[in-house]
């Protein structure tokens, strides 16, 4: 599920009730557009990830360690002298869009008191985390020039202006208001039309919503009744009501990857696996790192079968030639036999002759040899077995080439298989490194650092009930 107005508004409730009143810590930007936060009360540390990205752009507690570049970004040294030690006075949603909004009383360089904002927008491609200081932009994690948006700049001195906003905030209307407004579109389906006109909803909520009042898909807002009505505004706050336990993921059947998470229980994932986490952000945090792992392990198995793809092509090429250079080198074995008729008749051979007629004492049958007109016949026959031991020497050179490449076809078609029956990325780790050995592959040229030494692949040991260890390994 997208990180819609209903994710959005359970944790904020979540950061309400464990971050007002603690004090700013620590601030780190591990990436480019994400920040770590590092939150401290009553003795109590806890990390928050401040996510602009354009794949998947979202905030909640984090339990995950990142790696930290060795000097911070222009932006995080910003965030350090304006927001360290800053008190966290209030959060919260704007409508119930995509928006939060910190309130951080901080202390300047004077040390007097200052309030600052810390606005957080999760809107897709267009997400971003800015600092505000009396309604002016002090900076952001992506800077917006009049070149990228005609609406709103996002730049240090600009005054701040909410995202434009086409969408009604159903949290605040009545029933029947909500009503008069979908009523406009009556040819449309009302899962869509929930999602056009509302803020915060995705399409998935709208179908929840639907399904919650057991409106069909197919229904359009003309064939709604007065319950109808009624229902989708009730389940909408009955989706929205504060929850004691955070959130859910959601599997397939046989599936140890989620396909969604959502602050409750969800109509339309009934015959989904679900599994309850303790917080919305344990969910969340799940969830993307597990999609994150996915997407990591997809790029590299891609990338391992485009390459060894790419070798396997030049190798049956490669077999196909050597296999057409046997067939030549094969027939030019018959030198040999052209070398001995010609020596057997010498006598009977004329000078200066472009060709020679011999009976063929191996095939018993006449035979016509081509000569060279400006050498003697001993001579055509001293050629004859220089192309044969040349031939001979190119067709034992052609097969242990063939040889060796029929091996390494064999091993590159091992090596596809294993790729396509693993689903843990430390197999396509070993393969990697194997492939980087043997080089196969081009090792990267990165840092200077010292490598860290890939631990030793090791096999599985299993005991049966008679007391035998087994060993269970693999190998390409």
């Amino acid at each position: 599920m997208p990180f819609d107005g209903f994710t959005v508004h359970h944790i904020v409730e979540e950061l309400k009730q464990n971050l007002l009143q603690s004090r700013i810590q620590k601030i780190h930007q591990p990436e480019k557009d994400e920040l770590v936060f590092v939150f401290s009360a009553n003795r109590k540390k806890q990390s928050v990830l401040f996510s602009a990205s354009h794949n998947h752009p979202r905030i909640h507690f984090t339990e995950e360690q990142r790696k930290n570049p060795s000097t911070a970004p222009v932006f995080c040294m910003l965030l350090r002298k304006k927001l360290t030690n800053g008190l966290v006075t209030d959060i919260r949603q704007i409508g119930f869009d995509r928006i939060i909004e910190f309130d951080i009383l901080s202390k300047d360089e004077l040390f007097e008191k200052t309030k600052m904002k810390l606005i957080v927008e999760i809107m897709g491609r267009h997400s971003n985390i800015i600092l505000v200081e009396n309604e002016i932009i002090t900076d952001s994690i992506k800077r917006i020039n009049t070149f990228l948006s005609s609406y709103r700049e996002v730049l240090p001195g600009k005054p701040y202006k909410l995202p434009p906003i086409d969408k009604n905030d159903l949290s605040s209307l009545s029933s029947d208001q909500m009503r008069e407004i979908i009523s406009s579109q009556p040819e449309k389906s009302v899962a869509n039309s929930i999602f056009s006109s509302f803020q915060g909803f995705s399409k998935g909520m709208g179908q929840e919503v639907c399904m919650r009042c057991n409106i069909p898909d197919a229904a359009k807002i003309k064939d709604l009744t007065d319950r109808d009505f009624q229902c989708i505004h009730q389940e909408f706050h009955t989706l929205i009501q504060p929850k004691e336990k955070g959130g859910y993921l959601f599997y397939k059947k046989d599936d140890s990857f989620p396909v969604d998470f959502a602050p409750c229980l969800l109509t339309i994932y009934k015959d989904y696996h679900s599994e309850e986490k303790e917080t919305l952000s344990q969910a969340i945090e799940q969830f993307y790192k597990n999609k994150d792992a996915g997407r990591s392990f997809q790029e590299m198995a891609s990338a391992l079968k485009q390459s060894i793809h790419t070798r396997l092509e030049r190798d049956y090429n490669k077999l196909n030639n050597l296999r057409e250079d046997l067939d030549k080198s094969q027939k030019a074995l018959s030198f040999k036999e052209y070398g001995d008729l010609l020596l057997a008749n010498l006598y009977s051979l004329d000078e200066n002759s472009s060709e020679a007629q011999v009976h063929d004492f191996y095939n018993d049958r006449p035979i016509t040899i081509p000569l060279d007109p400006t050498k003697s016949p001993s001579d055509n026959a001293k050629e004859y077995y220089e192309k044969y031991n040349k031939a001979k020497r190119a067709q034992s050179h052609i097969q242990e080439q063939l040889k060796r490449t029929k091996e390494e076809i064999y091993y590159f078609e091992s090596v596809l298989d294993s790729i396509e029956k693993t689903d843990e990325i430390e197999n396509l780790e070993e393969i990697k490194e194997e492939l980087i050995k043997n080089d196969y592959l081009k090792k990267h040229r990165g840092s200077k650092k010292k490598q860290k030494k890939t631990a030793e692949s090791k096999p599985i040991q299993l005991s049966t009930s008679s007391g035998f260890l087994l060993r269970v390994g693999k190998n390409n």
